[in-house]
């Protein structure tokens, strides 16, 4: 996730052309580390409009989040983060 959207794009847009692919999984340390990623960054909305993308094309997205401690879960940010993600129809993991 520390990728730009347009990049994060073209590496998972090719897979919705395979039909045999049902689930996509995305490792990341980003909700802990960097949960601006999905809120203020400059390209945020268009992450999360990657994900409904996923989502609206059948297809499971999963953000496999990497946190180290419950303590990475308690600030305000990341909760937003969170719900974030999850409203575009993304499970975390």
């Amino acid at each position: 996730m520390v990728m730009s959207t347009e990049v994060l794009r073209r590496h998972v847009e090719p897979l919705l052309e395979i039909e045999s692919i049902q689930s996509i999984r995305i490792g990341t340390k980003s909700l802990a580390f960097w949960p601006y990623r999905f809120l203020t960054d400059r390209d945020a909305d268009d992450v999360l409009r990657l994900f409904e993308k996923v989502v609206a094309s059948g297809r499971h997205l999963a953000l496999m989040a990497h946190f180290t401690h419950p303590q990475e879960l308690r600030p305000p940010v990341v909760r937003e983060a969170m719900r974030r993600v999850r409203d575009t129809g993304a499970v975390i993991r």
